[in-house]
């Protein structure tokens, strides 16, 4: 009889269990790991713990005097912070006051220069108005003298039209009414008017030869007696 050796596969649930066991294995090694760390900083830190009494009651000690320190110094600081608010609000305040009362100053020097320019403004405006009036009054007194001599100057003008025309007229008069007594003085004997020659002989005439004869009344001889 012939024996035969049979080699047999690994089933697929024993190559998961021996992946479990081997991961279980070092997830242990890396807790005891962690768990010897953990230990050794507990023990380094548990070293000074027998003097944490006396550091816990100096504390205490320190925290009381602290304590004590600031119920003293409070009704002070409270002062000291009350009086400090009241200055800080105190001189803002007379800040204030002094910069209303400078304002008040102000408006009041300004108030009086605008008063003492409205007073120069009007006496300014009344002497203009005095001046206009005068020199209004002035051009009307040179107007009127103008208007005057104008008026003066045409009445010349035809005063003396006229008696140039007067002058002329009588003169044409007279030497009318000199031709008429000529002509009359031809007939009624009556000597015409003399010139130079006939003054010189008429100086040689006697007193009768010089009396002259009266004529009858005519106008034309009244008008010559009157010039």
């Amino acid at each position: 009889m012939r024996l035969t050796r049979t080699c047999k596969r690994p089933s697929r649930s024993s190559l998961e269990e021996e992946f479990i066991v081997s991961e279980l294995a070092s997830t242990e090694e890396k807790l005891l790991h962690h768990c010897r760390q953990v230990a050794d900083n507990v023990d380094e830190s548990t070293q000074d713990v027998s003097g944490l009494p006396c550091q816990t009651g100096e504390e205490e000690k320190v925290e009381e005097h602290n304590s004590e320190i600031q119920i003293e110094f409070s009704p002070t600081a409270w002062d000291a912070m009350f009086s400090q608010m009241q200055n800080s609000v105190e001189a803002p305040s007379a800040d204030k006051h002094q910069s209303m009362l400078g304002l008040i100053t102000n408006l009041r020097v300004v108030g009086h220069a605008k008063q003492d320019l409205a007073a120069l403004r009007d006496t300014a405006t009344r002497r203009s108005l005095g001046s206009l009036k005068t020199e209004a009054r002035q051009l009307k007194e040179q107007i009127s003298r103008a208007d005057t001599e104008h008026h003066t100057h045409n009445c010349h003008r035809r005063l003396s039209a006229r008696w140039r025309s007067a002058s002329r007229y009588s003169s044409l008069t007279c030497t009318a009414l000199m031709t008429q007594l000529s002509e009359k003085s031809l007939y009624s004997g009556v000597p015409p008017p003399r010139t130079a020659t006939d003054s010189q002989a008429h100086a040689q005439l006697t007193p009768d030869q010089k009396r002259p004869h009266r004529l009858h009344s005519d106008p034309a001889n009244e008008c010559v007696a009157e010039l």
